[in-house]
């Protein structure tokens, strides 16, 4: 059983892996509309939506100093909504984390909307690689829809779904 969980938690490091290795994929011809408003999509920037990608892997990042994971800490760095390597530094430091990170699934107390509910919430780290990777995939959707709507030349045609979508699309054709 412990095998199992092992190799669970490896598929899923690997997993959040790929999915910050397509981010950086997605970015890399995006210098010049990195930080521009896009009145079409309420002035967001995309540089806003991959500092938030990253904001959540810090926070997951910083549990390994910590006894919970504090969602509600993000730093959010605006320099990495205006500069573009600066992002690309911090994925690629994410992914090296991950890369070199020992872990075992575990309880975990995590904090999150504490204005909502002022209390820690009981989650697993299992449980938090999964979110933190389908909450980049929602994000890099949202970035994608930007560059197909308003820059298509700078398109690289990278899909962003949930595993279970992508299970509930085979499934449906």
């Amino acid at each position: 059983m412990i095998g199992v969980k092992i190799q669970q938690m490896n598929s899923l490091i690997k997993f959040n892996i790929d999915t910050l290795s397509k981010i950086l994929f997605l970015i890399e011809p995006l210098e010049n509309v990195w930080s521009k408003k896009n009145v079409n999509f309420n002035n967001e920037t995309i540089g806003r939506h991959i500092r938030h990608i990253i904001d959540f892997y810090l926070c997951f990042k910083n549990y390994t100093n910590s006894d919970h994971i504090d969602y509600d800490a993000r730093k959010r760095n605006n320099k990495i909504e205006t500069d573009i390597y600066l992002a690309r530094k911090q994925l690629d430091k994410i992914i090296y984390f991950l890369k070199n990170i020992n872990l075992k699934d575990e309880s975990i107390n995590v904090r999150m909307n504490s204005s909502v509910c002022n209390q820690k919430l009981y989650s697993t780290l299992y449980r938090e690689l999964m979110h933190v990777a389908d909450h980049a995939i929602h994000h890099a959707n949202l970035v994608q829809i930007i560059i197909k709507n308003e820059f298509p030349n700078l398109d690289k045609n990278c899909n962003f779904y949930s595993p279970s979508t992508i299970d509930f699309k085979k499934c449906v054709q």
